[in-house]
């Protein structure tokens, strides 16, 4: 009978407090997500993964709507805000969502500016445009599609977005994370990507993944360590028809860097793309860093090809030196610059290009032309600190090296066309170095040409220097370096080389000047090489002066060659053609072997030697032709 009353009154208790664990069992389960639905607010949940579109083959979404909102199912296989519209944003969100990857967005004309702030997360919800998984995006075409960032505009100031920085909430406008550099691969085409602002990459980051960036454009973005247009981390960069302008990497990579650990998952592909102002630009702005105004790389194979790189220029707020006005490289295994034009882009050292290398990798040039670039002390054109490297069929042209102002003196220029630091390993193949100055103002200046101070000679052949400027060695100064108590001999080796109408001026406050208008080296070894109609100031080495010429034979020093002026005489760069009765004429070696100091196979146009009985002396070749029996010299 007690047993029977207990029952009755715990079973009484139970009914009575079912309501409350009821209730509590309830608010515990909201909390769980939905087996068969997903919630539709995920701005507060950036750390939301959301449930997979299981959809099979190509998807592709329309953008429907300018408004900067989020999807309001992801993963439901439907680009669709709250309102049904289709955003950018949303269907980047949705393109994440989708398993197989592959997504087409298509971007139509207008301007898509992102508006959504919010907390650093890496799925699109607000800030940037996070891509995690393959896709393309396909705008209208440059100046049609535009997508904003929440940067503001610096315009010619661009200390002004950086002071803005502090305390302002601003993102990129994509951040590739794929991370699978070799397979999900990420299309961005015909687009203009502008006013993005991060610490790496201001408008695009590409982490550890594969970019292909098509018939686009980014300007006004900035970066407060690097990259301010696109930075690449252990990833893939392929730029095609495309401009990376007015952009800012306050300490490297104005235009672009890139960097990585790993040689073999890194790469920067330039391609028929324009890094500053394009070719035919009038009127704009280039890119600015402190390292590599244009392009910075570190660990990353290059190849640029058919491009152009201009007007970019180095800053430094605090008085630091600046490097690489265009393209600076610290590291790499495979460099290679093709048919590429750099011009007009400023650095105190390396105004064109800057090269670094802590590390023994070489850089290749082919065909491209380097002018009117300024260094504000050394290498207008190039400066070569440390790297193995070769240049061919290129102009190096009307670029200076300026004195600098410093600690209460001004500093020398070196290095109009190059400066050859003393690790670096130069080697130049059919190439025209004309027309560039070290600059003379309170300080001699040396090198107008080339400046070496490698303890490793410089190698030329088939290569014109002329009408290049300087205090000292008009043409080519050269000076062997001690090195830990050891003489080198560092110098140059030429053959098959025209060395005419450099001069060597004299400055009046400054009175042992204007000495050595062709070369001035300590050591140069010379074979079938015209060192002839120099100038210089003093009178004292219009040719030669301040070292050793060792001769291999066949060359012409100090006699009148009968050149022509410099032209194009066809083939990729200017040279200087023969006159009638030149003494060049069939005067060079009659060796075939190159161990014995042969003439080069061919001239500096590529035209093959000898056309007449020996070669001719220097790097241009008479060519024969026969034309209805009539004898032709060109």
């Amino acid at each position: 009978m007690k047993i029977r009353f207990i029952v009755v009154i715990l079973g009484i208790f139970l009914m009575l407090s079912f309501p409350f664990y009821a209730e509590a069992y309830t608010q515990d389960s909201s909390n769980q997500e939905p087996v068969n639905d997903v919630s539709n607010d995920f701005s507060d949940n950036p750390n939301f993964d959301p449930v997979l579109c299981k959809e099979k083959g190509p998807k592709e979404f329309w953008v429907s709507t300018r408004e900067d909102t989020v999807d309001d199912i992801p993963g439901d296989c439907k680009c669709k805000d709250k309102n049904g519209n289709c955003s950018l944003r949303a269907a980047v969100i949705e393109a994440n969502a989708y398993e197989e990857g592959n997504v087409k967005i298509n971007v139509p004309a207008g301007v898509y500016s992102l508006t959504i702030s919010g907390p650093d997360e890496d799925n699109s919800f607000s800030g940037d445009l996070d891509i995690t998984r393959p896709l393309t995006i396909q705008g209208a075409g440059i100046g049609r599609t535009v997508i904003f960032g929440t940067g503001p505009d610096f315009g010619t100031d661009p200390y002004a977005v950086y002071d803005y920085f502090n305390g302002e909430i601003m993102d990129r406008i994509f951040h590739i994370k794929t991370h699978e550099a070799l397979f999900n691969i990420v299309n961005i085409n015909g687009v203009d990507i502008r006013n993005g602002y991060a610490y790496s990459g201001g408008g695009v980051f590409v982490d550890q993944s594969n970019l292909n960036l098509n018939n686009s454009r980014i300007f006004f973005s900035a970066a407060s360590f690097e990259g301010g247009g696109i930075h690449v981390l252990n990833g893939k960069l392929t730029l095609g028809n495309s401009e990376i302008r007015n952009n800012v990497g306050f300490w490297r990579g104005g235009g672009i860097s890139c960097d990585s650990p790993n040689y073999a998952y890194n790469s920067l592909d330039i391609l028929n793309s324009s890094i500053g102002l394009s070719l035919d630009a009038e009127v704009g702005t280039g890119n600015k860093a402190q390292l590599g105004s244009g392009v910075y790389s570190e660990n990353c194979n290059i190849n640029i090809k058919e491009s152009v790189i201009r007007a970019n220029t180095g800053i430094s707020r605090y008085g630091s030196e600046t490097f690489g006005g265009g393209i600076f490289i610290e590291s790499g295994p495979k460099i290679n610059i093709i048919k590429t034009k750099i011009f007009q882009n400023v650095a105190k050292f390396g105004g064109g290009l800057f090269f670094n290398y802590n590390y023994p990798y070489s850089v290749y040039m082919e065909n491209s032309d380097i002018f009117n670039n300024v260094a504000l002390m050394a290498g207008g054109g190039i400066y070569n600190n440390n790297t193995i490297l070769t240049v061919k069929s290129t102009s190096i042209r009307d670029n200076s090296a300026r004195p600098v102002f410093e600690d209460k003196k001004t500093k020398e220029a070196m290095g109009g066309g190059i400066f050859n630091n003393i690790n670096g390993v130069l080697t130049l193949l059919s190439s025209t170095i004309s027309g560039n100055e070290a600059y003379i103002f309170d300080a001699p200046s040396h090198g107008g040409g080339i400046y070496s101070l490698s303890s490793k000679p410089i190698t030329m052949k088939d290569v014109t220097v002329s009408g290049n400027t300087a205090n000292f060695g008009g043409g080519i100064y050269s000076i062997s370096p001690v090195i830990n108590g050891i003489q080198y001999t560092g110098g140059f080796i030429a053959n098959s080389v025209t060395i005419t109408e450099n001069k060597a001026t004299k400055k009046d406050n400054f009175p042992e000047t204007g000495i050595g208008g062709g070369i001035h080296a300590q050591r140069s070894e010379l074979s079938n090489t015209i060192l002839a109609g120099n100038f210089d100031d003093s009178g004292k080495g219009p040719d030669n002066f301040g070292g050793t010429i060792w001769s291999n034979g066949y060359n012409l020093i100090g006699i009148d060659p009968k050149l022509a002026p410099l032209a194009d005489n066809g083939g990729p760069t200017k040279t200087h053609g023969l006159k009638y009765g030149s003494p060049a004429k069939d005067t060079g070696s009659p060796e075939s072997d190159p161990s014995k100091y042969a003439c080069e196979k061919t001239d500096q146009r590529g035209i093959a030697r000898p056309q007449g009985p020996r070669c001719d002396i220097g790097a241009y070749e008479i060519m024969v032709n026969y034309n209805n029996n009539v004898l032709i010299l060109g």
